[in-house]
């Protein structure tokens, strides 16, 4: 199926998008191997998610889906919360504090997790101790990460196959302002091919994006960005192509114990294949 445009610039898209044609944005651009990016939403390590690992092993929420993780130069998520040596809270479905196990970590890498983002409202959970105890254990199994709960953080730039691509995280609930973000931009686009840009913002279950959502993410695609991601709503909203870029408003839930509604239990992956000239992405 392809991508149908709404009056509005949103779009209904199901399966494989058809490519986009991309604008060089930086250094050389010149064909190399594809870049292969596969990108999740909301990933929960904590509560009742660590209630079903501590009953059936570190593995089991990725065993019948961990075939979609291979042949992927990244695979990356928004990680809701912290790998801590402080204890978790007690069980409880209003329960909002995250820390997860560190040796969750390795589960992670295992599966080919190499990137998360960390500009979102939970990352400080158990304070600026928990947010860099857990950027110390990410590092030492190998996961990159950016953003963080002040949007203070600097791009992360990586070479893959030749190109560089930058990650910027956006978290609005902390500091809606997006000066910072576009500055940030439009200095990867100095040194990188390709910027995505990671967002945490909107309102939780809204199933369309807000104008200031909208604003914003356009704002990023002028500044640069070749695609803006958003996390936060806990389900999906919906896709839009700005100047030929993509928005992709909510990816929902990809990890989660939410099970009130359909729309909080079906979360989007989007895999995102920078090639030469163009973009294309399934999702």
């Amino acid at each position: 199926p392809t991508m149908e445009m709404a009056p509005d610039g949103a779009s209904a898209v199901a399966g494989k998008a058809p490519a986009i044609e991309n604008q060089p944005a930086g250094a050389g651009k010149m064909a190399e191997a594809p870049m292969e990016i596969l990108a999740f939403g909301d990933l929960l390590l904590d509560r009742y998610i660590k209630l079903y690992i501590d009953r059936h092993g570190a593995d089991y929420p990725f065993e019948n889906i961990k075939e979609i993780f291979a042949g992927n130069d990244i695979v990356m998520a928004n990680l809701e919360g912290s790998f801590t040596d402080f204890a978790p809270r007690p069980l409880d479905p209003d329960n909002t504090s995250f820390t997860f196990n560190p040796e969750l970590a390795a589960m992670l890498k295992r599966h080919r997790f190499n990137v998360v983002n960390l500009a979102n409202n939970h990352v400080q959970d158990f304070g600026k101790a928990g947010f860099s105890q857990s950027g110390n254990y990410l590092t030492q199994n190998g996961i990159d990460y950016f953003g963080d709960y002040y949007n203070e953080s600097p791009a992360l730039i990586k070479e893959i196959n030749g190109q560089k691509i930058a990650f910027v995280g956006y978290h609005s609930l902390a500091d809606p302002a997006t000066e910072g973000v576009v500055e940030k931009i439009k200095q990867a686009h100095e040194i990188a091919d390709y910027i995505i840009v990671y967002t945490h913002w909107g309102a939780e279950y809204q199933n369309d994006f807000s104008k200031s959502q909208q604003a914003a993410g356009r704002e990023f695609i002028d500044a640069g960005a070749d695609a803006v991601l958003g996390s936060h709503p806990h389900v999906i909203q919906p896709i839009e192509v700005y100047n030929n870029k993509p928005i992709f408003y909510s990816l929902g839930n990809f990890l989660f114990d939410q099970i009130f509604s359909f729309d909080v239990r079906h979360g989007l992956g989007v895999k995102i294949i920078f090639a030469s000239n163009e973009i294309e992405y399934e999702l």
